[in-house]
């Protein structure tokens, strides 16, 4: 009501700073009556720019805080914005606003650029929202909810709230009908799906706040003018991933499963990261700090039904549902490092090739899958089949598995050989890299040289440290021939764990006939610690 409603003509509510703090104080007091204390906010002042715009947000919450004291409770002041407590890329400091402000809108492609203080506002007793729209390619990153978008990204922004401890999220509007490029005017959205076009014509966007349709199109039959609303797919999978969101909770926050409490955490949070996670690997051109999400509706789904079995059978005193084996090799060999999946969770074998895979459904399917070998599947029924998986030889050839520096020399770093971490054997190489100019040199024997068969070179990587996403450090691995010329590439590595990469053997005239060393180097001026294993031609 302070906007589309206001009930004298002035230029700001602040005018009139008695009667405002008057109307509210009764509006609130009519709220907290009907029981809707808990739920009131106000959002008067969307994205206000450093200096008077936010003084403005400023005096809106203070008067609103002044109406909801009167009406026996504190209503909750809205703001578009990110929480600055120091200056910012020309933005200055806003902590006036911190006692203010109750909750804290961050456009979802922004949300972990501002990690740190949204959390230290949390901390404060403040919530952390996010909010999503499509005015700009960078928010195009992020989930969206337009309709020539994959309905995974409705069901993703609340699994990304859950996995990145949002408190809440905002959508600007549901039933925008009027013309794409403002002005007015009536859209029929049967027949145009075109509702917001920028003023140049150079972005378009079909359904954008357009989730629900006209209850009232005779045309079509629908000839009732009090009908509700038409609802649409999006707005259907929105509802379902605030089902899936509840469904988190209920495996964590709201649950109390006794000893199984760990087990529903550990399963929300594993399946959690397999829909939303950073990105690893080949680091992309265009990096941004917002983390990918799956594009498959269907995956938000499985990962649904997973959490629904595990809660009801925590309920009964029952553990979540495991699958169960070891993976070996064509000659009975166990396979150590292979990733063991039903397509949605997956895990880790050990070195003698064991696995234990927690949160599968009742009757499952596992693919096994390792760089050395060729993938397999086999089905399987929670606690009545133990996997004996065989895999036999892949296409890959294993030149070093680094576990000694034979081949090996050093410009700044140094390598031994551990056991600590590996992947083929029972040792591989523990380097260390003092800089960006450091260098791990390992040079193919005369063997391996030609690699013309080839059409890459992989290698696992792992990294004991944690990442800053906001501005990751990155692994740079490049081949030469024997005539200088590079090929090469930047990777992200995983936190904690081991990266498989890839390099492709192509570009700039390289000869794979005559490949002469691999160099290894990282773009950061810190010490950097990995662990190198598997060196692989395929």
């Amino acid at each position: 009501p302070w906007s589309d409603a206001w009930p004298w003509r002035l230029g700001t509510p602040t005018a009139q700073k008695s009667k405002t703090i008057s109307y509210l104080t009764n509006l609130l007091r009519l709220y907290k009556e009907r029981g809707w204390a808990g739920k009131a906010y106000a959002f008067p002042v969307d994205e206000p720019s450093p200096g008077r715009p936010e003084r403005k947000a400023e005096a809106y919450a203070r008067m609103l805080h002044a109406a909801s004291a009167k009406a026996g409770f504190r209503a909750k002041y809205l703001l578009t914005s990110e929480p600055r407590p120091v200056g910012f890329k020309g933005r200055p400091a806003n902590r006036f606003l911190f006692d203010d402000v109750d909750i804290w809108a961050t456009r979802v492609y922004r949300y972990w650029d501002w990690l740190t203080p949204l959390r230290q506002r949390q901390a404060a007793g403040k919530e952390a929202w996010m909010y999503t729209y499509s005015f700009n390619p960078q928010a195009r990153k992020a989930p969206t909810f337009l309709i020539d978008e994959p309905l995974a990204d409705e069901h993703a922004m609340f699994w990304m709230m859950w996995r990145w401890n949002a408190d809440g999220m905002l959508y600007w509007r549901a039933n925008k009908w009027s013309k794409a490029g403002g002005g007015g005017g009536y859209r029929d959205p049967f027949l145009d799906p075109l509702s917001f076009r920028s003023k140049n014509g150079s972005l378009v966007f079909n359904g954008e706040a357009s989730l629900i349709y006209p209850g009232y199109e005779p045309r079509l039959g629908l000839k009732d003018p009090y009908a509700r609303p038409l609802s649409s797919l999006r707005f259907e999978a929105l509802r379902d991933g605030i089902e899936e969101h509840t469904y988190l909770e209920l495996a964590t926050r709201l649950g109390d499963y006794g000893a199984l409490n760990g087990k529903l955490r550990g399963l929300a949070n594993e399946l959690a990261d397999a829909m939303t996670h950073y990105p690893t690997g080949a680091y992309p051109w265009n990096w941004t700090n917002i983390p990918v999400f799956n594009m498959d509706a269907d995956a938000y789904a499985a990962a649904r039904r997973r959490l629904a079995e595990a809660i009801e059978r925590a309920r009964v005193g029952q553990a979540p549902n495991v699958a169960v084996g070891r993976v070996l090799d064509a000659g009975g060999a166990p396979i150590r490092g292979a990733t063991v999946s039903d397509g949605i969770l997956s895990a880790t074998t050990a070195a003698d090739g064991g696995f234990r895979l927690e949160g599968v459904l009742a009757s499952y399917r596992l693919t096994v899958s390792h760089p050395r070998y060729r993938s397999s599947s086999e089905a399987g029924q929670a606690g009545a089949t133990v996997h004996d998986l065989r895999l036999a030889s892949g296409d890959a050839r294993l030149i070093t598995g680094f576990s000694s520096r034979a081949g090996v020399s050093l410009r700044r770093a140094a390598a031994a050989p551990s056991s600590a971490r590996v992947t083929t054997g029972t040792r591989a190489l523990r380097v260390t890299l003092r800089g960006r100019n450091a260098e791990f040199v390992y040079n193919l024997p005369a063997r391996w040289r030609n690699l013309r068969w080839a059409q890459r070179i992989e290698l696992d990587v792992y990294n004991p440290a944690a990442m800053n996403w906001k501005n990751p450090w990155k692994l740079k691995v490049v081949a030469f021939d024997s005539r200088g010329k590079r090929t090469w590439q930047r990777y992200i590595l995983k936190p904690k764990d081991w990266t498989h990469i890839s390099l492709p053997l192509t570009g700039g005239g390289f000869n794979r006939a005559a490949v002469s060393k691999i160099v290894i180097k990282v773009a950061s001026d810190s010490t950097r610690t990995i662990h190198l294993d598997g060196l692989l031609a395929r």
